[in-house]
């Protein structure tokens, strides 16, 4: 029954935007390349202290680690088959709550993956941000304290059959906080010059554009419209080696607050250009 246990397990975790039941069958793995930046040095030190390993008997009576998932970056459903291994273990790495374990057992009847259309995401401070949770291009922040509601249009349940709701959500845990724009960030000098995905991103206030520098730097930062009109230089001048943050209000040259729509954000440090697309929201 280990292949259907697969075809389960491929179906509950395949890819898409996220909602109540399946994805497409796919990697469930996040594109790791839309992190902020590469991971620092508080970041390392949260991804090793949580998350769960999965282990199976090794040599001379140790354990060997098959695998270490952490909530949020893999869809938080957790199925472990075909170990080729009688006995395994979990080490919840850090504090857990720990709701169920048990074991699957295959049964003979079939069953059917339904996707249920997420029909609303409100943010508790950037509002709408269904649209963003549907562009696998765009990110939601959610910093501590924060909410987001969703909801999904239901199809009514067949007589005779009973359903399972699964919610498969994929994020990334970070210990990086937005730099304030007074001075470089005390970890150590980039390897490269980057621009950085704004956060948050949709947004309807403000937002953070960080920037990475390996060497001191003549600095620009512009944001322009769809059209390629300037509407605000957010940064210039002299900036020294360092990952930096600046805010952008959402304020033109004229400080005048610019309708919703897409914008675009550009580093320019001399001999380095990078360009990066934003959305501001109503």
């Amino acid at each position: 029954k280990a292949a259907g246990i697969r075809g389960i397990r491929e179906a509950l975790t395949g890819g898409g935007s996220g909602g109540v039941g399946a994805g497409q069958k796919g990697d469930p793995k996040p594109d790791l390349a839309r992190r902020a930046r590469p991971l620092g040095i508080a970041d390392e030190l949260v991804l090793e202290n949580t998350g769960i390993l999965i282990q199976v008997p090794g040599e001379d009576n140790g354990w060997t680690t098959l695998q270490h998932d952490y909530p949020r970056e893999a869809p938080d459903l957790f199925v472990f088959d075909s170990l080729k291994s009688a006995a395994m273990r979990l080490v919840f790495v850090g504090p857990h709550v720990v709701n169920f374990v048990g074991q699957i057992v295959p049964r003979d009847s079939s069953y059917t993956v339904q996707h249920f259309t997420m029909t609303s995401a409100v943010h508790n401070h950037l509002g709408d941000v269904l649209s963003a949770l549907n562009d696998s291009t765009q990110t939601v922040l959610v910093s501590p304290g924060d909410t987001v509601s969703l909801a999904f249009g239901a199809v009514p349940v067949a007589d005779g059959l009973v359903r399972d709701y699964f919610l498969l959500s994929n994020g990334v845990y970070s210990a990086t906080k937005p730099h304030d724009g007074g001075g470089p960030d005390p970890e150590t000098a980039p390897l490269r010059f980057a621009l950085h995905q704004n956060r948050p991103n949709p947004f309807s206030q403000a937002t953070a554009i960080r920037f990475d520098l390996p060497t001191a730097a003549q600095v620009q930062v512009r944001v322009f419209d769809v059209q390629g009109r300037l509407v605000k230089q957010v940064a210039g001048g002299q900036f020294g080696p360092g990952s930096w943050s600046v805010d952008w209000d959402r304020k033109n040259s004229a400080g005048s607050p610019v309708p919703a729509g897409i914008y675009f954000y550009r580093l320019q440090t001399g001999g380095f250009s990078e360009e990066r697309k934003m959305m501001v929201l109503n």
